[in-house]
């Protein structure tokens, strides 16, 4: 897929959504919506077109498998899903794993 840099723009102009569009809720210890940072994720996606290399090919697979988990278990309805945990260890304990996702570790 072609992007189309704007004249006087650059690549980042043309992402439908930015990190620095997602917000940090403070009341709830900085946690950071699924949603906003799921499609600010996937919108992350075209640089690798821009890139056009083959090598990330891999690379951009395996991001979009995960942003399409992601936004499959956000879509559960679970309150645990509702927010990326700013901290990986609370995460980890907080989450179920994902067996059925590609690349899912075996347990």
């Amino acid at each position: 897929m072609a992007v189309a840099i704007p004249p006087g723009g650059t690549f980042f102009d043309t992402l439908e959504k930015s990190f620095v569009d997602v917000p940090i809720d403070e009341s709830k210890d900085k946690a950071i919506p699924t949603t906003e940072f799921l499609a600010a994720a996937e919108s992350l996606l075209t640089l690798f077109d821009v890139m056009g290399s083959a090598a990330f090919k891999p690379v951009k697979s395996d991001m979009s498998g995960n942003i399409k988990v992601g936004f499959g278990v956000e879509a559960g309805g679970e309150d645990v899903y509702s927010f990326i945990a700013e901290n990986p260890r609370q995460a980890a304990r907080s989450t179920r794993p994902i067996r059925d996702s590609p690349g899912a570790c075996a347990q």
